[in-house]
């Protein structure tokens, strides 16, 4: 048998390499599968490395320190090593659980595989926003200042410079480039971005609960840093994730252990962000913030953050600042459970809102029949856990029947949706109301997010569009370095 053929015997094997050459290798893997995803080029005569198969890679290469041998990793090895990690990942959720096996291949694929195809450019907007927010309620932007110590801006520069040098030709895919790049122009930036090795190993016992078994789907170091330091060395070994690092690697960052600065965040912060984002689109007649109105028993209630009109058709958004646990990545079930419950109850509370739609109807000259009214629950992160799970959770805390009226409109006229669709959708000028009747289907009603939609390319929100049109200053600016540097000749 071929030793490398035994996951987990692969720390120990591994410290027969030079760290340098696992680091390596992997920065090549990495950045050329990125420029697969920015480019749409495949060269047929190389081989296709999954990225996330990388990362877990990144974790086993990082782990086996105290490496005794001197031996270069070549690309055959190499790719044994990178087989049995595969085979490893496929095998960790079995078949034989009919019950659970749907589920489980749903979330820790969608934790693990669908952030990748998100939108850079959308989520640096996002975030933008977000680490930029100042008010009398919250200041996100000190906080942030003081954790990280640059402007986010020119994180967003350094993650395009990133995805323009591993979109250029073949002659580009050196290190020293990237090097030579974030060095001369974003040296603010390298230190918030570092780990030490050693703290990256206690990172992967903590994100793993000492388990590496868990390493094929759970949280990686590498989502929250992208260098690696190891003496007076450093490594860039993943760069497909910088865009994870600066924007929900460094949101998780920045909220850990400061549960005020996430509340606040949740209702105040992404509230603004979903209204400037909602009105900002032009696709409804009418946009409102939250609305007070008095409840039935007399007290002080809100209304859902949103409310939008479109025709005769009313969509309320609730935000929530929900994402995942840590320990669905790797199916703890008691933590699966307590994510159900706690997306249900956002589920629970937006129902009970758009029940007494009537006591807060900002269009007073019309009244609205429920099957008018649409509700989403916005989350900032989608954990992929089964819709009919949450359904069935929420219709026991609102003591509906399944059989019943209720439970039918529940499932059709209240969706969970994370942040990223609506924005992908209302960025370029689109609304929901086509999509939400498009999932009332029988064969939909429970699909996770939104069917794909396509905009006409006529209109683009106008503070995304201004963003997005610094992009090419940055180039011009890449393109002087690299002559300065000698990287360029022409």
């Amino acid at each position: 048998m071929d030793q490398y053929k035994d996951y987990y015997r692969l720390p120990l094997l591994l410290k027969r390499f030079r760290f340098g050459d696992k680091m390596s290798r992997l920065f090549y893997m990495s950045q050329f599968d990125q420029k697969l995803w920015l480019t749409g080029a495949h060269d047929k005569k190389s081989r296709t490395y999954l990225p996330w198969v990388l990362e877990q890679l990144c974790m086993l290469f990082v782990d086996s320190k105290n490496e005794y041998g001197n031996q270069t990793l070549d690309e055959r090895i190499f790719g044994k090593i990178y087989n049995t990690v595969y085979d490893h990942s496929a095998e960790f959720i079995h078949p034989d659980d009919t019950a659970t096996f749907a589920s489980d291949m749903m979330q820790v694929m969608g934790l693990t595989q669908f952030k990748l195809s998100q939108r850079d450019s959308i989520l640096w907007y996002r975030h933008n926003y977000l680490f930029n927010y100042c008010s009398e309620k919250v200041d996100v932007r000190s906080a942030y200042l003081e954790k990280f110590g640059a402007n986010f801006v020119d994180y967003v520069q350094m993650a395009y410079v990133c995805n323009r040098l591993s979109a250029m030709p073949e002659a580009y895919k050196y290190w020293d480039v990237y090097v030579y790049a974030f060095k001369a122009s974003f040296p603010q930036c390298m230190p918030a971005l570092t780990i030490l090795r050693d703290e990256y190993i206690e990172l992967n016992k903590r994100f793993s609960a000492g388990n590496i078994d868990n390493y094929s789907y759970c949280v990686r170091p590498s989502y929250q840093y992208a260098f690696i330091q190891e003496k007076n060395s450093l490594y860039f070994p993943l760069p497909h994730l910088l865009t994870m690092n600066i924007t929900s690697g460094f949101m998780y960052r920045l909220t850990e252990d400061n549960n005020k600065l996430r509340s606040d965040i949740g209702k105040f912060v992404l509230e603004d962000y979903l209204y400037d984002l909602i009105e900002g689109a032009h696709s409804y007649d009418k946009v409102f913030r939250e609305q007070k109105y008095n409840s039935a028993q007399g007290g002080n209630a809100q209304s859902p953050d949103v409310i939008a009109r479109c025709n005769d058709e009313i969509v309320l958004f609730e935000c929530k600042s929900t994402v995942p646990r840590m320990g669905i990545r790797w199916l703890a079930r008691e933590e699966i459970e307590e994510q159900i419950n706690r997306v249900a109850d956002h589920i629970r509370q937006l129902y009970k809102q758009m029940k007494v739609f009537s006591r807060y109807n900002p269009f007073p000259e019309q009244e609205y029949s429920y099957d008018q009214l649409w509700g989403i629950v916005v989350i900032q992160e989608d954990p992929y856990v089964d819709r009919r799970k949450l359904y069935a959770k929420a219709a026991e805390l609102l003591k509906i029947s399944p059989d019943s009226d209720d439970y039918n409109w529940l499932v059709r006229h209240i969706k969970v949706v994370e942040l990223y669709e609506i924005e992908a959708l209302h960025l370029f000028g689109m609304n929901c109301i086509g999509v939400l009747h498009a999932l009332t289907d029988e064969a939909r009603v429970y699909d996770v997010g939104f069917p794909a939609c396509k905009s006409d390319g006529s209109f683009v929100h106008s503070a995304y569009s201004a963003f997005r049109d610094r992009h090419h200053e940055w180039s011009e600016s890449l393109t002087e370095l690299l002559r300065k540097g000698g990287y360029l000749t022409q």
